[in-house]
């Protein structure tokens, strides 16, 4: 089984990478992270992979692969942090220039921002979970 998380570049995203992935552990078994933008990218990493269950982290989504997971009916995490504090922390731990962060988050805003409004997202708010997690807001309910 699959799991998306799109989300800004950030520690709320991998935060949220991290708990999808643990809590498929718990319920399925062995789960791995990819990371991934674009379908051709998840075809080739699962294929390297191989893992019977994986999060799918992407920080910058494609429109294909938005359009695929509607086709398929197919629910996903979108988490939502503010563009600053991803910006922030890109310079300050990833050590990226400030002109590489600004595109790296400028992109990943525009690819996410798709995400938060199509059918079968469950949108996440950095600023809800970083008070409390268990205010954490879900603006739409998650099977798996």
């Amino acid at each position: 089984m699959l799991f998306l998380v799109a989300g800004l570049p950030g520690r709320f995203a991998e935060w949220c990478d991290t708990v999808t992935a643990r809590l498929a552990e718990a319920t399925l078994g062995p789960t791995r992270i990819l990371r991934a933008n674009t379908l051709d990218e998840i075809s080739r990493g699962l294929l390297r992979a191989g893992p019977a269950h994986a999060v799918l982290s992407s920080r910058q989504p494609g429109g294909q692969l938005r359009t695929a997971l509607n086709a398929a009916q197919r629910r996903f995490l979108v988490a939502l942090d503010d563009p600053r504090v991803a910006l922030g922390q890109l310079v300050a731990e990833e050590r990226l220039t400030v002109a590489h962060a600004v595109r790296a988050v400028a992109g990943s805003c525009a690819g996410v921002a798709a995400y938060v409004s199509a059918s079968g997202s469950l949108v996440l708010h950095a600023e809800l979970a970083d008070r409390d997690a268990d205010e954490t807001s879900c603006e739409r309910q998650l099977d798996f």
